[in-house]
């Protein structure tokens, strides 16, 4: 089995390219998704709570932990810690438990988080920086200085190609992100 990563900068189209993954036919782990599900463990929500002086008795509220951590630099390290340490576990048992042939992971902080350490090739879905910051202001909703101080958080664009092993541009339309995986999928199956 062949374990890709698939990521990217906050808006390049990560998501986008999973999608086209999926209906390729293709199980993908969604690390994102999985924090979701994360969060609502019980143990999880105690930690979280006693950290951001938050409550869960409404349930999760995803924007307003957003808030408080991306304004925090301190909090939002210590909150990854507590996020990523069973987000680590789940990957690793979801790798060990896949039949398929190639095993696809998106992992939006593959290279700030250590995470490339569990993977054999990472792909980084790339967009012009003009194309991401309209995604996010129209697409997101998060205005300008938002959308500046998340970018400013990851690791920048041309710092992931030097460490990528693919590159994948989405400034285009769907059909040609689809036919550029399509195509990559193929020369890994041919190998």
């Amino acid at each position: 089995m062949i374990k890709i990563a698939i990521t990217g900068t906050i808006g390049s189209g990560k998501s986008l390219c999973c999608d086209i993954i999926r209906k390729i036919g293709y199980e993908v782990f969604d690390c994102d998704h999985v924090v979701k599900q994360i969060l609502n463990d019980k143990n999880i929500q105690d930690e979280i709570s006693n950290l951001l002086n938050i409550n869960f008795e409404n349930g999760v509220d995803y924007k307003r932990i957003s808030d408080i951590v991306f304004k925090d630099d301190v909090l939002l390290m210590k909150y990854e810690s507590i996020i990523y340490k069973k987000l680590v576990i789940l990957l690793l048992d979801a790798i060990k438990s896949s039949n398929s042939d190639i095993f696809f992971a998106e992992v939006p902080l593959l290279f700030e988080k250590k995470f490339d350490v569990f993977f054999d090739q990472y792909w980084l879905i790339t967009s012009d920086r003009k194309v991401i910051v309209e995604r996010l202001l129209f697409e997101r909703g998060l205005d300008l200085s938002e959308v500046n101080r998340r970018l400013k958080l990851q690791m920048s664009q041309d710092e992931k190609i030097k460490r990528a092993t693919v590159v994948i541009e989405n400034n285009k339309d769907e059909q040609y992100l689809y036919t550029e995986i399509c195509d990559k999928i193929e020369n890994i199956k041919r190998r």
